[in-house]
């Protein structure tokens, strides 16, 4: 796996007249990610979210994983999450990716957000996690949270 995302130095030798050497670093930079070749998988621990009443809170586990086309994980990714429709995130919002390159967050909804003209109540968040400035490189899930009556 090469190592994507990450930060590497450049060195440089010189040797003197007397044949000594002297190292030292040129520069820095970050190996660059191809965005045609970077995925985001994401899991949730419970797609299915019950609660009893419009007081009681509920929440989901969610995990990212960044990897390159070669299914190797990326490391120092920042992933941003976010709710639509329905329910929050966090905090926080975002999480950098471990060297397995996983990150996670927290969904959570309570149950007044959950409201319908039909009983029973219930509503589809989607979950939505994005390479930070790579905003192509994003991917969702779904999360069905119902009130009961």
């Amino acid at each position: 796996c090469q190592a994507l995302n990450d930060t590497v130095s450049i060195f440089a030798r010189i040797e003197t007249e007397d044949g000594d050497s002297i190292i030292g670093v040129l520069d820095s930079v970050v190996v660059p990610l191809d965005p045609d070749m970077t995925r985001i998988y994401l899991s949730a621990s419970d797609q299915n979210l019950v609660l009893e009443d419009e007081n009681d809170v509920d929440s989901s586990f969610i995990t990212a994983q960044l990897l390159d086309d070669n299914n190797c994980p990326i490391a120092n990714g920042i992933i941003d999450f976010g709710a639509e429709n329905a329910g929050h995130i966090g905090p926080p919002q975002s999480d950098t990716t471990d060297q397995q390159g996983f990150a996670s967050a927290i969904f959570w909804i309570v149950g007044a957000e959950i409201y319908d003209d039909e009983i029973p109540y219930e509503v589809d968040a989607t979950v939505v996690a994005r390479l930070r400035s790579y905003p192509e490189i994003e991917a969702t899930i779904d999360i069905h949270c119902l009130r009961l009556p």
